[in-house]
């Protein structure tokens, strides 16, 4: 674990993330004594494809479980299908953070991955069914 290291106090870390990023790293870093630069290099905006295809599938009843690693990912899926359909939907998560998120929106998590890594999530959703 990172706070079981004993060279991050007076270190300077570049982190770079995606814009309105969480802070949670950095947060932990600086209480670390660790100087910390931030450098927003991305961000993520929904596009809109395929968002009527999905609309008609959820509709359909064509789609078991939606995955999401991320919050900003539920955010985008909600715009896509809209709050109704989103809410047809059992998810598939990540982690306790974009878990948090899904809870807010209404969705049910059926399933949250014990790592939050992509193995993690496949294991979840395999676990699921």
């Amino acid at each position: 674990m990172l706070r079981a290291r004993d060279d991050v106090a007076g270190s300077e870390v570049l982190y770079v993330t995606a814009e309105s990023g969480r802070d949670v790293l950095p947060a932990g870093l600086r209480q670390m004594g660790a100087t910390v630069s931030l450098l927003d290099i991305y961000r993520s905006i929904p596009d809109g494809l395929g968002a009527e295809t999905l609309a008609r599938a959820i509709e359909a009843g064509k789609v078991d479980l939606a995955t999401f690693t991320s919050g900003s990912a539920v955010r985008g899926y909600i715009e896509a299908v809209g709050d109704d359909l989103a809410l047809k939907v059992p998810a598939a998560s990540i982690g306790p953070q974009t878990s948090e998120a899904l809870r807010e929106a209404g969705i049910e998590v059926k399933v949250e991955a014990e790592e939050s890594t992509i193995d993690g999530l496949v294991a979840a959703v395999m676990r699921a069914f």
